[in-house]
């Protein structure tokens, strides 16, 4: 059946997992029945895929309609799925919505892939349209014109590196427009001594995946750049409400136990600031613990959430109704069946409290009128370890590194703005759901969670929060505390101790 259908043995093994999954609940040894039934069903695949390919030679093809943005749904929408008090933005997935957010394994289709990113790129591209006028309409990079025009396209490295680790630099750095303004070909980007940035910046960050705009003109087949620009910022209100709430980032236990008190002294440190929200988030269960990895438990993982993270958060709730708590997973949790990236909300049937709501991952989050947005992924340390920092000669002066960092992850308008993203990070990314990714308004809040050392920034009128990891392998971390009053944000990091043991050694 390789040969037949030329495919890896390790395909062959996929194919099979998802024939079988589609029937039962758990994965059955391969048998010649099986086979059979398999053989039939790839057979109807690839002659369903050949005549999708005819047609689509045969056929004329319509003009491509670009995908409505995923815009912000509504608080009764929220409050419908799940009884969540929150309001939230484009990563929120509701009830209706369940059928098309769901993971399809083994059914994501590389137009379905292609079109999420070209039309990420056509969406830039009208934004910069509107936002400078005055320097014409977006053009074709190829082109040749006689004065420099405005391109708009994604950030890629030369294909013919062969270091898998190699980064990103000024001679390795290609532009890729959309489809509908110049093919989608890919063309070498040079920048020559004195190119400047419109805005007055010192550097500017580039990445793999950025989407930038850029003025220049074709020579020769590479593109000159005489000019970058800033992407238009996102629009908020200005903010008057008053909130406290308290962050705090997995894993909650140590690597030698799976007892979670760091967990417990988190939540009673919590219990005596009586914040309107606490949000945590995952990983819960840690997939990747030592004891987990191991299998050297003695509770089902989902056991494990149950009573050690579900049961205290309700204790927490039952002393403070006025809490509430947003549980936002990690694609590292070990108990969930949502791997990817875009996550939804953890599933199940739990025994949990009301004011203890489930959230997708990336999310946004309302808080008495606080707009927070907030995901698991360590992106600012793929971003960091990937970027290539540009610095423009004739300006002068110092710059905040990390500040431009941050700034990306609004300007880019999104949670995770690298694409590819790096081997190494284990990213299990899902381009068909890429708009699910994306941030649509500037939140009052980006929690941006990482390995890096711990900060707080204002970004462009938005507090930016690396709240680190709260449990070392040994020692426990730090939680962050975010409180508006009148529109001004403070954020102060505290740390927990753990009670003395009742037993000390003599």
């Amino acid at each position: 059946m390789c040969v037949e259908f030329q495919l890896h043995p390790s395909e062959l093994k996929s194919h099979w997992e998802a024939h079988i999954l589609a029937k039962t609940s758990k994965i059955l040894p391969i048998s010649s029945s099986g086979l059979k039934e398999l053989r039939g069903a790839l057979s109807k695949r690839l002659e369903a895929a050949v005549s999708a390919q005819v047609q689509q030679r045969t056929m004329p093809q319509p003009t491509r309609a670009a995908r409505p943005a995923a815009g912000p749904t509504s608080a009764a929408a929220a409050t419908s799925s799940g009884g969540q008090a929150g309001s939230f933005a484009a990563t929120h997935m509701s009830v209706p919505m369940v059928s098309e957010r769901r993971y399809r394994y083994l059914q994501d289709r590389i137009l379905d892939r292609g079109e999420a990113l070209d039309d990420r790129i056509d969406e830039f591209e009208n934004l910069v349209a509107a936002a400078y006028p005055d320097d014409g309409e977006v053009s074709d990079p190829w082109l040749i014109p006689t004065e420099d025009v405005l391109v708009v396209g994604r950030i890629c490295m030369d294909v013919n590196t062969e270091d898998e680790k190699a980064k990103l630099n000024e001679k390795s750095m290609f532009l890729e427009p959309s489809r509908d303004t110049g093919t989608g070909k890919r063309i070498e980007l040079v920048f020559p001594r004195g190119v400047s940035h419109r805005d007055g910046y010192q550097t500017t960050p580039f990445f793999p995946g950025a989407i930038v705009a850029l003025k220049g003109r074709g020579v020769g087949g590479r593109f000159v750049v005489r000019e970058v620009l800033s992407l238009p910022p996102m629009i908020n209100e200005p903010q008057t409400a008053s909130a406290t709430v308290c962050v705090a980032a997995g894993p909650f236990t140590f690597d030698s136990n799976l007892a979670y008190e760091p967990m417990s002294a988190l939540l009673r440190t919590v219990d005596q600031r009586e914040p309107n929200a606490v949000i945590l988030l995952g990983p819960f269960v840690d997939s990747e613990h030592p004891l987990v990895a191991q299998g050297d438990l003695d509770e089902h993982p989902k056991q494990l959430f149950q009573k050690h993270i579900l049961g205290r958060l309700k204790f927490l709730c039952d002393r403070r109704p006025n809490t509430k708590v947003y549980l936002v997973p990690s694609v590292r949790d070990a108990i969930t069946d949502h791997a990817v990236f875009p996550q939804g909300e953890i599933g199940g049937e739990w025994t949990a409290h009301p004011n203890i709501h489930f959230q997708p991952n990336p999310t946004v989050i309302n808080v008495n009128g606080v707009d927070i947005a907030t995901c698991s992924l360590d992106a600012l340390w793929d971003l960091k370890t990937r970027e290539f920092v540009y610095a423009f000669h004739q300006q002068q002066g110092e710059t905040d590194a990390m500040a431009n960092s941050c700034r990306q992850f609004l300007e880019q308008r999104s949670f995770y703005p690298l694409f590819p993203p790096p081997r190494d990070a284990k990213v299990p990314f899902d381009l068909s759901h890429l708009p699910l990714s994306t941030l649509q308004t500037r939140p009052d809040a980006l929690i941006l969670p990482s390995r890096l050392a711990k900060f707080h920034k204002n970004v462009d009128g938005c507090a930016m929060v690396n709240p680190g990891l709260f449990s070392r392998s040994k020692t426990t971390g730090v939680f962050v505390t975010m409180t508006w009053k009148d529109g001004v944000v403070s954020v102060s990091q505290e740390s927990v101790q753990l009670p003395p043991p009742k037993n000390p050694p003599p």
